[in-house]
C-alpha cells in the first residue's frame, strides 16, 4: 500500500510558500458555504513538480475541493506510474498525442469520438473531483478516467451501442463531469450552460467529425489521441489565479507520464515500431495564465516546463543554473539527446486594454507616484507586483528603501524595505484605520534573475489588498489557528505608492493582478487598474486605442508610465512555450485586447515577445472562433488568444500526423509566419507591430477550415 501523504490542512510560514498563498489563507480562503473545513489543502514538495535541486525542498499549498485531496497520495507512484499495453492496443507508433489543459470537457461529444463512436480520450484527469478516500496513489488529488471508463459509460448511456444516441447528461453526472448540487463557486457547472471553455478549446485544438482524416480508430493513417486535465473550480485556483500555476504545471507533467508510459509498455510487449527510444510527439494547449509577474523566465513553473522539456530530450544542459565552479549540472548524464517532442503553447492573453502595466524609472530624488484605482463592491482580492531591474547583489547597488502608501482617505503608511533576503520574502502589515485588523500586507524579497550568474538579482515587491466588499467573515483562526488575524475590507478609490531612499537609479516594472477569472460572483469581481493622465483610451474618431497604430509606417501610440507594452502572459515568458496572440481575419488587424510583449534588456534570459498570432475573430460583426458547446450539434463562438492558441495547437497536430519527425515549435511557428506574409496573406494585410504579433499573420489552419466535407466551420457560420 503506498504511504500515506504527508499533507497538512494548515498553512506553512511564509518562508516555504509564497505571497498569494499567504494573503489567500488570511482573506480569501476563509469564504466557506457553513461548514468548517469545505475545502482541503494538499501539501507537495517542489520535486513533484519537476523542480530539483536546492528548490526542491520548497512546499507548495494548494487547495482543493472538499473530498477532493488524496490522503494516499505516493510521490514515487507519481514519478514511476507504469501503463498496461492491452488498455492502449489501438495506439500506433506513429500517432500524435494532444494535451488540453482547461476547465471542464464534454467527454462524450461526437467531435472527441472515433468513426466507430469509441472515445479519443488516453485519460481525463478531474482535479477537482472527489478521491471518495480510495484515490489513486499516483494523483496528488482528483480523480482519473481511463479509455475503459469512459467507454463503459459510453455504451451504458447509449443502449449498449455506440453508435445510439448519447444520453449526454445521464452520462456527465455518471463520471462526475457536474456537480449540480454544490454551489456556483465550488462545483462544475459548464456542461450544464451555454458555453464550455475547455469542450471549445478542445474541439478548436482537435476536434475532429466522423469520417474525416484521423477519425478511423485503427488503420493506416495516424490518428490524434486526446489527454484533458480539467482544472478544479475556478474559486480553488485563487480569485487571482494564485494557485493556477500549480494545477497546471502538474497537468502538464502527468500528460508526458502518460504519454511515456504508453511507449514504455508497448515496447516492453514488443509492439511494432515501439523501440525502446520511442517517444510520442505531445502539443500541449494551455489557455490560461495571469498578468503579474517576473516575466523573464524565473518563475518556478516556468522552470517546471523547462525542466519537462529537456528531460524527454535527455538535455540536461540547464542554462539558468551553474554551480559553485560555473559548471552547467547536466541531469541527463551522458545519455543521447532525442529530438524535442515536446510542444507547449499558451495565449498572450487578454489584458491589453485593462491599464494592468506600468513602468517608471525611480531616480533617489524621487519619482511620479504609481496610481491604482480599486474599484467599490470588488468581492475579490488585488495584487500590484513591482519588479526592479536587474543588478548585482554583492555590489550593494541596492541596500534599502521606503514604500510610501497613500490611501483613498489620506491615510499614509511607510513601509520599510531594508535587507531583503533571497526569495524568502519579508512581510509586513498595512493596518487600518483603527488599527484593529489589516486591509493589505507588503512582501518584498530578493529574486534571482534568468540569469546564468548567481549574483544577479532583482527586488520583487509585493502589495496584497483586501476585497472592498464581501459577505463572509474574513478570519483565518479556522484555517490557522496559530496565526489568528482579522482581515477588513480596503477602502475604495485611488492609492498612491511611492519609493523613496533609492541609493541609484532602477527601472521598476509594475502589473496588476486581479480577477483573472471574474469569478466566482463575476457580476461582483472588479479589476484594479493603473491610472495616469497621459493614458489614453480612445483615439481620435472614437475607436480603441492599442499600443500600436495598424499602420504603413508604424506608430506607437502609448506614452507614459502606464502602459500597454508588456502586459503579455507571465506563465509563457520562456524560450520553452509558444506565445499565441490574436488578430482579425478579415484585415489582419491585431486585436485590440490581445496583449502587447516587452522586449526584455539583454541580461534576461527569457521570451517576453509574443512569437505569432493567429485568427481570433472572422471580421468586426462576426465574434470569435466557432467552435462545440457542451452538447452534440452546438455550436458557437468564443474569442480571445486562448483560442487563437488552440488553432497553433490543431496546426501543430496536423504537421505531426504527415511527419512526427517535424519539431514544431517557436521556429516552425515563425517560419510559417514569414512564408504566409510571402505567400497566401491578403493584400489588405499589413505588418503589425512585432510586440503585438511576433513574426506575423497565420492563417486558419487547414483541417479547421473544412472541419466537416464540402462545409467548413467558418463557411457554415454563414448559414445560420
Amino acid at each position: 500500500m503506498a504511504k500515506e501523504s504527508t499533507s497538512s490542512d494548515t498553512f506553512p510560514e511564509v518562508a516555504v510558500t509564497d505571497p498569494y498563498v499567504d494573503w489567500w489563507s488570511k482573506a480569501e480562503g476563509s469564504r466557506k458555504t457553513g461548514e468548517a473545513g469545505e475545502f482541503n489543502f494538499q501539501k507537495l514538495r517542489g520535486d513533484v513538480f519537476g523542480l530539483r535541486n536546492r528548490r526542491g525542498s520548497s512546499i507548495f499549498q494548494v487547495p482543493l475541493p472538499k473530498k477532493a485531496k488524496n490522503f494516499k497520495f505516493c510521490p514515487t507512484k507519481w514519478q514511476n506510474w507504469a501503463a498496461t499495453a492491452a488498455d492502449y492496443s489501438h495506439v500506433e507508433a506513429n500517432d500524435v498525442i494532444l494535451g488540453v489543459i482547461d476547465t471542464n470537457f464534454a467527454l462524450g461529444h461526437r467531435r472527441f469520438r472515433f468513426k466507430d463512436g469509441s472515445t479519443r480520450f488516453l485519460s481525463a484527469w478531474l482535479q477537482g473531483a472527489p478521491s471518495e478516500q480510495a484515490g489513486a496513489p499516483h494523483l496528488p488529488f482528483g480523480r482519473e478516467l481511463s479509455t475503459t471508463e469512459i467507454e463503459e459509460k459510453l455504451k451504458e448511456h447509449s443502449d449498449g451501442c455506440l453508435d445510439n444516441p448519447l444520453d449526454q447528461e445521464g452520462f456527465n453526472r455518471a463520471l462526475g463531469l457536474v456537480d449540480p448540487d454544490k454551489p456556483v463557486w465550488e462545483g462544475s457547472k459548464e456542461l450544464q450552460m451555454l458555453a464550455s471553455h475547455g469542450t471549445h478549446m478542445l474541439d478548436v485544438a482537435g476536434g475532429i467529425d466522423p469520417g474525416r482524416f484521423g477519425s478511423m480508430r485503427t488503420g493506416e493513417n495516424s490518428r490524434c489521441h486526446l489527454i484533458a486535465v480539467a482544472l478544479p473550480p475556478l474559486f480553488f485556483h485563487g480569485h487571482s489565479g494564485n494557485f493556477l500555476q500549480y494545477h497546471a504545471v502538474l497537468g502538464l507533467i502527468r500528460i508526458l507520464r502518460i504519454a511515456d508510459a504508453i511507449s514504455k509498455a508497448k515496447h516492453k510487449e514488443g509492439c511494432e515500431n515501439f523501440d525502446s527510444d520511442h517517444q510520442f510527439p505531445i502539443v500541449v494547449s494551455f489557455s490560461f495564465g495571469f498578468e503579474a509577474g517576473p516575466k523573464d523566465g524565473s518563475l518556478d513553473m516556468e522552470r517546471a516546463i523547462r525542466e519537462e522539456i529537456r528531460k524527454r530530450a535527455n538535455d540536461g544542459d540547464d542554462d539558468s543554473r551553474t554551480n559553485c565552479q560555473g559548471k552547467t549540472p547536466n541531469a541527463a548524464g551522458n545519455r543521447k539527446r532525442r529530438d524535442v517532442k515536446t510542444f507547449v503553447n499558451m495565449p498572450a492573453g487578454n489584458s491589453n486594454l485593462s491599464r494592468i502595466s506600468a513602468r517608471e524609472t525611480i531616480a533617489p530624488e524621487g519619482h511620479t507616484p504609481f496610481e491604482v484605482v480599486l474599484q467599490p463592491n470588488d468581492h475579490s482580492s488585488t495584487f500590484i507586483e513591482f519588479w526592479s531591474e536587474t543588478f548585482n547583489r554583492t555590489s550593494k547597488y541596492f541596500k534599502k528603501s521606503k514604500l510610501e502608501i497613500k490611501l483613498p482617505n489620506g491615510q499614509m503608511h511607510t513601509i520599510e524595505i531594508s535587507k531583503p533576503k533571497n526569495r524568502t520574502p519579508e512581510m509586513k502589515d498595512i493596518p487600518s484605520a483603527d488599527g484593529k485588523s489589516v486591509i493589505g500586507r507588503v512582501y518584498y524579497s530578493l529574486r534571482r534573475s534568468g540569469l546564468r550568474a548567481e549574483d544577479r538579482v532583482r527586488l520583487r515587491v509585493v502589495v496584497a489588498l483586501a476585497p472592498t466588499l464581501v459577505f463572509y467573515d474574513m478570519k483565518t483562526d479556522a484555517i490557522d489557528g496559530s496565526k489568528a488575524c482579522n482581515v477588513d475590507l480596503a477602502p475604495a478609490g485611488r492609492w498612491t505608492f511611492e519609493f523613496k531612499g533609492l541609493k541609484n537609479t532602477l527601472r521598476f516594472d509594475a502589473n496588476i493582478q486581479a480577477d483573472l477569472f471574474d469569478s466566482p460572483f463575476s457580476q461582483n469581481a472588479r479589476r484594479a487598474y493603473f491610472d495616469h493622465p497621459d493614458y489614453q483610451d480612445f483615439i481620435e474618431g472614437g475607436r480603441v486605442r492599442d499600443s500600436f497604430t495598424y499602420s504603413d509606417p508604424i506608430e506607437k501610440l502609448d506614452s507614459g508610465p502606464v502602459t500597454r507594452v508588456g502586459s503579455h502572459n507571465a506563465l509563457a515568458s520562456t524560450p520553452y512555450a509558444s506565445m499565441i496572440g490574436g488578430y482579425r481575419g478579415s484585415d489582419g488587424q491585431p486585436a485590440p485586447y490581445s496583449a502587447t510583449g516587452y522586449k526584455g534588456p539583454p541580461d534576461y534570459n527569457n521570451q517576453s515577445d509574443v512569437d505569432v498570432a493567429l485568427p481570433c475573430e472572422d471580421g468586426v460583426l462576426h465574434f470569435g472562433v466557432l467552435g462545440a458547446g457542451p452538447r452534440d450539434g452546438a455550436a458557437l463562438a468564443l474569442n480571445g488568444t486562448s483560442v487563437a492558441t488552440a488553432l497553433a495547437s490543431r496546426m501543430m497536430v496536423d504537421c505531426l500526423l504527415l511527419d512526427p519527425r517535424t519539431e514544431v515549435g517557436q521556429p516552425w511557428l515563425q517560419t510559417a509566419a514569414r512564408t504566409f506574409k510571402k505567400s497566401g496573406r491578403p493584400d489588405g494585410y499589413l505588418d503589425p507591430a512585432p510586440l503585438k504579433v511576433g513574426a506575423g499573420h497565420i492563417p486558419y489552419p487547414d483541417s479547421y477550415d473544412i472541419a466537416k466535407a464540402g462545409l467548413g466551420m467558418r463557411k457554415r457560420r454563414r448559414h445560420f
